[in-house]
């Protein structure tokens, strides 16, 4: 058994499959369906009233869509946006947007597994915004949980790849690297293995133990990923990078199951599955349930939160949606 992080899977499937997850239009979701970003944009502008708007967005991608649609806007102020990413080759390029009277952009690399700066205030940011990046990343502080028969454990993964599969060594190697130079097909991922070690646990010994405790009194069998990484970050940047009346705005997916889609090169139409591996990313997300398990630890640090679906979000802003979704999320977190 070969031990790696749970994120060399994920950035192995980000790089060599996102183009599944284009034709089932999940991948642009939060990206280019322009009532989400006016949404977005006019969010900030309401709970950032200045006529200068400093904005950080994090995971950005290669994608500059949602600030194409935003730059347009006629919004209030002026926005000064810093675009980031993890990687040399996934920072956006600004270099194609022309600075405007209202927009400037910039970008730098920034890796969220690191620990955050601490910014001097003239340096810190009005808003931050995030879209699939906590479901795309396993940190430190996520953790999967089980409640069997009222007794709690505490689930964690090794990777490997099935020794029967005929290209193994260079499933593997890509594995271990979490690229590859070529391009690799949704249902080779089905030969990647995932090792479940499960230790019982006293729950209440656990970071927020007592608060997932509570949250799940009621149910004596239940599966959950607690978005520790989520929690840190937030609490982190309100300490170090978010100025007074500042504001962090999440969005994600929340789903309870595996989902199948028909890749354009499919034989037959086959419906090709990515099983649920219970862990953050593409491949397997978090529930609903555990963003709300999230919200309810940071109201009890002292923040703010509004956790909507993406429909009522862009509803409350006082636009139609196009087309119904139920499984998007977004979360606004403020100082209480």
């Amino acid at each position: 058994m070969v031990k790696m992080d749970i994120n060399n899977l994920n950035s192995l499937f980000y790089s060599k499959v996102d183009n599944v997850w284009s034709d089932s239009g999940l991948a642009d979701f939060f990206t280019k369906i322009e009532p989400i970003q006016t949404a977005l944009a006019e969010k900030i502008v309401n709970l950032i009233p200045k006529e200068f708007i400093r904005v950080k967005e994090l995971g950005s991608g290669a994608d500059l869509t949602r600030w194409e649609i935003i730059s347009k806007l006629k919004l209030k102020g002026r926005w000064q946006v810093t675009l980031t990413d993890f990687s040399d080759k996934s920072i956006p390029s600004v270099k194609t947007f022309k600075d405007s009277e209202n927009f400037l952009f910039g970008s730098e690399k920034y890796n969220l597994l690191n620990p955050t700066p601490r910014l001097v205030k003239k340096d810190r940011y009005d808003a931050i915004l995030a879209t699939y990046v906590f479901d795309s990343i396993w940190f430190p502080e996520d953790a999967h949980y089980e409640k069997i028969s009222n007794n709690w454990h505490k689930v964690t993964y090794k990777l490997d790849v099935d020794k029967s599969y005929p290209k193994r060594n260079l499933l593997l190697k890509a594995l271990k690297k979490a690229s590859s130079i070529k391009r690799i097909q949704l249902d080779k991922f089905q030969h990647i293995e995932i090792e479940r070690k499960v230790d019982t646990i006293e729950i209440n010994k656990v970071p927020y133990g007592g608060i997932i405790s509570k949250y799940y009194k009621n149910k004596s069998n239940l599966s959950l990923n607690l978005p520790g990484g989520l929690i840190n970050i937030v609490q982190e940047y309100f300490e170090r990078q978010i100025s007074p009346g500042g504001v962090f705005i999440i969005g994600d997916m929340a789903v309870n199951s595996k989902k199948g889609f028909i890749p354009k090169d499919s034989p037959n139409d086959k419906v090709i599955y990515m099983e649920d591996y219970s862990t953050s990313g593409k491949v397997a997300k978090f529930k609903v349930e555990d963003y709300g398990l999230a919200a309810i630890i940071l109201k009890q640090k002292g923040f703010a939160v509004e956790l909507v679906t993406v429909e009522d979000f862009i509803k409350n802003s006082g636009y139609e949606i196009p087309l119904k979704v139920r499984d998007h999320w977004i979360m606004t977190v403020k100082k209480a």
